[in-house]
């Protein structure tokens, strides 16, 4: 609901009362925590939205959300196709990826990327992780996507990061969002360009590449200004 329109509680009843009055009485008191965080989830709770860590994100046929048991394989396949080890390396062992996909996380204090699955028209097409840095003065977020050979090189890539980029700035309230592609990733640069990224700069000698060779990345950021398009449909 708008700022100064009624809203749900914090049980998901209405009050009556203005989000904004709520807001002023109970924010000041949240504030005094030094923590983002904590601000997030106390204006969440003022407006009855549940704070997320697995949305549902949904762009015509495109749709990332959280992952399900059965997906473990699946995802692990597409890890193990060669146009993605290239990038990404050796896959993860298959209790990690179970681990990284499924387990529980407190949407103030678990620290660790939140890995959701990418689906394209109901078909698993890769994963997208997402990484948060909650230090007040430096708090920001970034990105990381792997697709299946078979969906690569359609703009599925862009249509995902975007939705992951629209929901970092929108529910989760950040304002500046990296990604940091291999440098002699092109097709993956201009994906993340068409997104909205610029690029800040070379990042010499950046990762380890699967054939022992230390290459360079190209570290690019985006700000809410520069989001090109997308819909976050829902969670």
């Amino acid at each position: 609901m708008g700022g100064d329109e009624g809203g749900a509680g914090a049980f998901g009843v209405d009050t009556g009362e203005p989000v904004a009055a709520r807001e002023a009485a109970v924010l000041p008191a949240a504030r005094g925590l030094q923590s983002v965080g904590w601000l997030l989830v106390a204006r969440s709770l003022l407006r009855g939205v549940t704070v997320l860590l697995r949305p549902e994100l949904v762009d015509g046929e495109v749709s990332v959300r959280a992952g399900r048991e059965d997906e473990v394989e699946a995802l692990l396949a597409i890890l193990a196709e060669p146009s993605v080890t290239a990038w990404w390396g050796t896959p993860p062992a298959v209790e990690n990826l179970r681990r990284d996909l499924l387990a529980d996380r407190d949407p103030v204090t678990d620290a660790d990327p939140v890995l959701l699955v990418v689906t394209v028209a109901g078909v698993v097409a890769g994963g997208i992780q997402y990484d948060e840095d909650n230090d007040p003065q430096y708090r920001q977020a970034s990105i990381d996507v792997f697709l299946g050979s078979a969906f690569q090189g359609r703009g599925l890539g862009t249509r995902a990061v975007t939705l992951v980029a629209r929901f970092l700035f929108e529910d989760r309230g950040h304002h500046r969002v990296t990604i940091d592609p291999a440098a002699a990733n092109a097709p993956a640069i201009r994906s993340y360009t068409k997104v909205g990224f610029r690029p800040v700069g070379i990042m010499r000698e950046y990762e380890l590449g699967p054939d022992g060779v230390r290459r360079d990345g190209l570290l690019m950021d985006l700000l809410r200004t520069d989001l090109a398009g997308g819909r976050h449909i829902g969670r």
